[in-house]
């Protein structure tokens, strides 16, 4: 271990102290020591892409002394400090601001779970000028930050998390408030969790603590004169302290580990800092080196969480029912006489309901309404029958006079004074929460959950959860936390007891989904929707929020995402029109999930069967997206085992490419297909941004050149996609109506190895299975003229510029073009499989 004592201003002069790293990697602790992650070593010239976290003082690439902390090189200079570099790119904490301290009086109000904070500082920051007691021992280095009169500020430890580096620093004043500065490039800044807004957020003031989201929203983050109802820019039901940076040589990403309020000045008030503000008294970032986007998920969700495998109907198309057992009925019927593919009928109203004028309105019961729903265990046999699984609805208010209001009663959540906590909810009557803070009664939502399951669910909405209070006039949490932490971690205790009921079922078919969450939701929710979108097109709060949502999600660890179709509130807008329920349609079907909702206004939103051309529509785009089962779920293994989203911001297409930045109307499935959706009334041609290289209409048509902006017809029934040359769909043969296994209607199970690949030739491409199979294309570039089969294959047709071959999915298939011989290879599939290739260039 080396040990320097003594402020860095005033460096020693030679080395203290050799040891030996556990890896074998001899440690030496020098004057002037920064760190530096994959550089070459010190004194040569410094490398064009990597990570750099400069600790304490200015960088000096040129060193002549390193030491490696893991795959680390570390170098100390004087001055608190930490830069990340990546080529041009670099961040790094100031030299004069680097940590700050100070105490607040917070006051929380909440209503109908939205939070108005007020925060009353008792003095200035106290900020750290230099370091001392340094040590290094192994992977952990430790040392103390003193302030300008040479004072113990704060505590600090850099060490090693995984492929992640942890920064921590602990204030030694008793402050409840810190924060960490740093210095930034001008790239662009993705995450937060659901965002409605942007999904570049570089420019802007993030405040991240989980709230209902409002009706409507103002355009910055003053609270409205009436906050309860109307949201602020960055009210989210699921923020996350969690940001991705995509950078053109090496992406990095940061994570504050915080479970209380956080607040990123993202060059706001200074365009060259960087601000995290937690509040607590020790601030915690976990840095992630990438260096490509995928990279930093994967090192930020093997922290975070991931998913367990979902089963196969989870990318299906699932529609809302709701009247009763007759009308859910008459609704899965009426969907197989229409022939729309569909896999599952979810029903909100299973508790209850009752029509108000053009509204439908819930009741709060946890279990099954006798009346309305008399003979579900009858119609849920029926429905499994059909193809279809069958969902229903949860949330964790306890209504006064509920049918468990009296087993419930004495585990819910507690006032100071030992009262059950009480508060006007979404009904606008006296409301509890169910408490999810000690073991007994989580058990008692757990077995309310199992019962379900056990009954016959396959899964449910699982609502709300942000309404816990966060101030200690309001609520004890039962576990002794403090309200704010409780308040922070009740969504995602919410989808751990929802996790656990499954476990204890033994059932690996349910598929419930969340729309509230924090840091930890990752690896509990597996499905996440966009919220309660007006029905509308307006941007603050319609349809235009929902693929900056989706994206927001996707690059904080929420890799399955999906949104209401139609949207949800019209309590300040009219209710969904035909032109709404077409575009949301399609936006839908190229979505994981294709998912329906009636909305409030449930009696006057247009809906799938509003005329015949909308149930033609709706038709068309539900075999789409039932068709490209394989694709959704090739594309969520790598989810699961590596935390990477389906749905990609276009900056990922390319990170040097600043036009990408801020596209908050387009987005990528996977690598290879682009999907620009139209979210703007009266539209009937929109631009579509297309990253470098050679792109293809997915219906069709000559190949596009990208790097440009391409003006699209987008006429009321269509939307635009492309596909990347080198692309590989694989998709579901035509006619598939469920993912479900039944004996009704042809689904998933009825041809397993059938598979139809759209394959776009003029790169190099591949795509994986969800079993594992892989298919790849080498293909040299841009194909002019006709491509040919050599003899013993199978071809189907021929067209201009288009082959149909027929092939085993195992084997190697070559074709041949005037520009050269373009190689398909299909391994790792069952034996049985057969593949309809389906070429265009």
């Amino acid at each position: 271990m080396g040990l320097h004592r003594g402020p860095l201003a005033r460096p020693p002069t030679k080395a203290v102290q050799q040891t030996q790293y556990r890896d074998g990697h001899d440690l030496r602790w020098l004057p002037g020591m920064s760190l530096y992650h994959g550089m070459a070593p010190f004194g040569r010239r410094c490398p064009s892409a990597f990570l750099v976290f400069w600790v304490f003082g200015s960088w000096a690439c040129g060193s002549p002394e390193s030491a490696q902390l893991g795959p680390f090189t570390v170098e100390l200079n004087s001055g608190p400090a930490l830069i990340l570099k990546q080529g041009d790119f670099q961040v790094a904490l100031s030299d004069t601001r680097s940590f700050g301290f100070r105490t607040v009086r917070a006051n929380f109000e909440t209503q109908y779970g939205a939070f108005r904070i007020t925060e009353t500082p008792a003095g200035d920051f106290r900020t750290g000028q230099a370091l001392e007691d340094i040590e290094v021992e192994g992977d952990r280095l430790t040392a103390v930050v003193v302030d300008e009169s040479q004072e113990p500020l704060a505590d600090l430890v850099l060490e090693l998390a995984g492929e992640n580096l942890r920064l921590r620093v602990t204030n030694q004043i008793e402050a409840n408030q810190a924060f960490v500065s740093l210095r930034a490039d001008g790239g662009p800044i993705l995450g937060f969790g659901a965002q409605t807004h942007d999904v570049d957020h570089r420019g802007q003031i993030v405040p991240v603590f989980v709230s209902e989201q409002g009706i409507g929203k103002v355009d910055d983050d003053v609270p409205a004169e009436v906050w309860f109802l109307v949201g602020t820019r960055h009210s989210s039901y699921l923020p996350v302290p969690t940001f991705l940076a995509p950078r053109a040589q090496a992406s990095y990403g940061v994570h504050a580990t915080t479970m209380r309020r956080s607040r990123f000045d993202l060059g706001a008030t200074d365009p060259e800092r960087l601000e995290v503000q937690v509040g607590e008294g020790t601030v915690e970032l976990l840095f992630s080196p990438g260096p490509t986007p995928l990279d930093v998920l994967r090192q930020q969700t093997a922290h975070l969480g991931r998913i367990r495998t979902p089963p196969d109907w989870t990318y299906g198309v699932w529609m809302d029912a709701i009247g009763g057992t007759e009308q859910v009925r008459a609704e899965a019927q009426a969907l197989r006489a229409a022939g729309i593919p569909a896999s599952a009928l979810w029903s909100e109203d299973w508790r209850g309901g009752e029509r108000n004028g053009r509204d439908y309105i819930l009741e709060e019961d946890w279990r099954a309404d006798p009346v309305l729903y008399a003979g579900l265990p009858g119609l849920l046999e029926e429905l499994h029958d059909h193809g279809f699984k069958w969902q229903s609805y949860f949330n964790t208010f306890v209504v006064e006079g509920v049918d468990v209001a009296e087993h419930l009663g004495p585990h819910l959540v507690q006032t100071p004074r030992g009262e059950a906590l009480q508060f006007d909810g979404n009904t606008f009557e006296p409301t509890g929460l169910a408490d999810l803070y000690t073991e007994a009664n989580r058990q008692v939502v757990r077995d309310e959950l199992l019962a379900a399951l056990n009954a016959g669910h396959d899964g449910w909405m699982a609502d709300f959860a942000e309404w816990y209070p966060a101030d200690k006039k309001d609520v004890s949490p039962s576990d002794g936390s403090d309200p704010e932490v409780a308040h922070q971690r009740y969504p995602v205790a919410w989808a751990e007891v929802n996790q656990e009921a499954v476990l204890a079922s033994g059932r690996d078919d349910v598929v419930i989904f969340h729309r509230s969450g924090y840091s930890g939701s990752q690896g509990q929710a597996q499905v996440v929707w966009a919220g309660d979108q007006r029905t509308d097109f307006q941007p603050d709060d319609g349809l235009p929020t929902v693929v900056p949502i989706m994206l927001g999600l996707s690059v904080t660890g929420f890799p399955i995402v999906t949104h209401d179709i139609g949207g949800y509130a019209s309590a300040t807008n009219p209710p969904t029109t035909k032109e709404l329920f077409f575009r949301w349609t399609s936006l839908g079907a190229l979505s994981p999930v294709m998912r329906t909702h009636h909305g409030r206004s449930a009696f006057a939103n247009w809906r799938w069967s509003s005329d015949a051309e909308t149930v033609a529509h709706f038709r068309r785009w539900a075999e789409l997206h039932t068709r490209l089962w394989p694709l959704f779920a090739g594309l969520g293994r790598a989810a699961v085992e590596a935390g990477a989203p389906l749905l990609r911001p276009m900056a990922f297409a390319d990170p040097a490419d600043s036009r990408l930045f801020g596209i908050k109307d387009q987005f990528l499935i996977g690598d290879s297909v682009l999907v620009a959706p139209v979210v703007t009334a009266s539209t009937s041609v929109r631009a579509v941004i297309l990253p470098k290289g050679r792109w293809f209409p997915l219906e069709g048509g000559e190949a596009i050149e990208g790097g440009g902006s391409h003006q699209a017809p987008a006429p009321l029934t269509e939307l635009p996609i492309f596909a990347r040359a080198g692309a590989i769909i694989p998709t579901l043969p035509p006619g598939v109506m469920s993912l479900v296994a039944n004996p009704a209607v042809p689904d998933l199970y009825d041809q397993p190895g059938e598979r139809e690949l759209w394959i776009w030739l003029g790169a190099d491409g591949a795509a994986v299975e969800a079993g594992g199979g892989r298919y790849q294309l080498t293909s040299p570039g841009p194909v002019e003229g006709t491509v040919t089969a050599p003899a013993g294959l199978t071809v189907v047709s021929t067209g201009p510029r288009e082959l149909v071959l027929e092939v085993p999915a195992n084997g190697v298939y070559s074709l041949e073009s005037a520009g050269g011989t373009h190689v398909f290879t299909g391994e790792g599939h069952d034996a049985q499989r057969q593949l309809r290739l389906r070429f265009r260039w």
